[in-house]
């Protein structure tokens, strides 16, 4: 997309109401906060590649027209306006093309990503941490994987705590159905028995079977939401 004349963040905010508003509403703010949080994730990543010597200019300068898009969305979604005075001026920005389902998926820096446990799913807050390169087992990872990995698993980890008030985080990893290097973070609620140890397992089975109740995906996503944006705040 060509970019847009200088303009009042005012006019760039109705610039994006004319061009998206309907498909933007339709998907509705939760989850037009999951693609906000995956363009903050990947502006993450360029700010954490700048930081290690390796500067692309173009590239942040892209990331950050999509983080201030995406968040002109949600304004719009929510009825705000973000310019009560006028007096502030942009540039033009980058849109994903249309048609894209909405993201599951938050780009974390280091080459990993997280996402939500896929419907149905067990318990809200269950997110899944992921290597984006084709890995199988740990010691395919490399140093400084392996160092992003701890970190991500704590900042997720607080994460959650945070979010769903549970008093522990429980960490999974087997990598057998997908054969790709990718960690179970679970929230464990003391009140609730069936996260406790292998009876997380026995829940497991029975959402997957369908005589357990999982938790909506309104739970999930609103959950998961605001985990991936504290843990991107605690990774930049």
């Amino acid at each position: 997309m060509a970019s847009l004349p200088r303009m009042h963040l005012s006019e760039f905010q109705q610039h994006i109401r004319d061009r998206y508003f309907a498909s933007d509403n339709a998907r509705g703010a939760a989850g037009t906060f999951l693609w906000f949080s995956e363009e903050v994730g990947e502006l993450a990543h360029a700010l954490a590649n700048a930081a290690r010597g390796k500067p692309d200019p173009a590239n942040l300068r892209e990331e950050f027209a999509d983080v201030l898009a995406w968040l002109t969305t949600l304004a719009n979604i929510s009825g705000v306006d973000l310019e009560p005075g006028r007096a502030r001026e942009v540039h033009g920005h980058r849109r994903r093309p249309e048609g894209r389902e909405v993201s599951d998926s938050v780009q974390l820096p280091g080459g990993w990503f997280m996402k939500p446990h896929a419907a149905p799913c067990p318990v809200a807050g269950w997110c899944v941490l992921e290597l984006q390169r084709p890995a199988a087992t740990l010691d395919a990872l490399t140093l400084d994987e392996s160092r992003m990995m701890g970190a991500h698993i704590r900042s997720i980890s607080a994460a959650i705590r945070q979010v769903t008030g549970c008093e522990r985080v429980y960490m999974l990893l087997f990598a057998e159905a997908h054969r790709q290097v990718h960690v179970h973070l679970v929230p464990r609620h003391e009140r609730d028995d069936t996260t406790k140890a292998w009876a997380l397992a026995d829940l497991y089975r029975a959402v997957a079977a369908g005589t357990h109740a999982p938790a909506t995906p309104q739970e999930s996503e609103r959950a998961f939401a605001a985990i991936a944006t504290k843990a991107l705040m605690q990774s930049v």
